[in-house]
């Protein structure tokens, strides 16, 4: 579930191709390559420059390859999800996980 809201409020499912996208902080993408160790995975870490702040920073991106996975998350529309609540995902969820999908998606959001 956990997982689930982490994708949902952060991450990018492929329209066409079976591959979903997380970027973000580098240790946060090298902590999740070892949560998802049974995955096939890619993953890159970038040296980034922000030219509106003159910052300089290290971003990472994990790409996720899997195809059942992607089929369930393109049923659960998570290709919409910027224009829809995610209903289906919490109808498919049990109720003792709700909290773990609200409480990544909370802190996503507000951060």
């Amino acid at each position: 579930a956990y997982f689930l809201g982490l994708i949902w409020s952060d991450g990018y499912v492929h329209p066409t191709r079976n591959v979903i996208t997380l970027q973000g902080n580098k240790d946060d993408i090298l902590e999740y390559l070892n949560i998802l160790d049974n995955i096939k995975l890619n993953y890159r870490i970038n040296n980034c420059f922000d030219k509106r702040t003159s910052r300089k920073y290290v971003s990472g991106v994990l790409d996720i390859s899997n195809a059942k996975l992607s089929k369930f998350l393109k049923k659960m529309d998570f290709l919409k999800k910027s224009k829809s609540q995610p209903d289906k995902i919490l109808e498919y969820l049990p109720l003792e996980l709700y909290k773990y999908f609200l409480t990544i998606t909370t802190y996503i959001y507000s951060c």
